[in-house]
């Protein structure tokens, strides 16, 4: 019989820039502050899929080219909040995000927590979630499945 795989999970440690709005790795032990992610599951994938098909038809020169028209940024946000599992990055009230069985419990409070965070600091985040979940990555050909 097989058995589901437990999805792979990955920590990132950080510490801030001098000035402060970005985030440089760090070693576990000489750190400030981390997240963690792991691999999507087919059904959060399938979420991330929806906020990608926008297909547009444009026609130039006697031809047509059909392509996706979506926000990167709002779907940076929804890959980050659909596999983070901890973080000790603190409201600035000093409370956290809460997490249950390793997911986000609350999007409203992590929408609250993603729009404070500095843009770099947000797209250091995002490269490390891409990291966990390599088939996210448009950058990257998915000729490896």
């Amino acid at each position: 019989m097989i058995k589901l795989k437990v999805p792979t999970e990955k920590r990132f440690f950080f510490k801030q820039n001098e000035e402060g709005d970005a985030l440089i790795d760090a070693t576990a032990d000489d750190h400030e502050g981390f997240v963690a992610f792991r691999q999507a599951t087919t059904g959060e994938t399938e979420t991330r899929t929806g906020l990608t098909q926008n297909r547009k038809w444009r026609q130039e020169d006697g031809s047509i080219t059909l392509y996706d028209d979506f926000n990167a940024d709002f779907l940076a946000r929804t890959e980050v909040r659909l596999t983070l599992t901890g973080t000790d990055i603190e409201f600035p009230d000093g409370s956290q995000l809460i997490f249950q069985d390793g997911k986000v419990v609350n999007e409203k409070q992590f929408n609250k927590w993603w729009n404070m965070l500095p843009p770099k600091w947000a797209r250091t985040m995002h490269r490390k979630c891409l990291e966990v979940n390599p088939l996210w990555d448009m950058s990257k050909s998915d000729d490896a499945d």
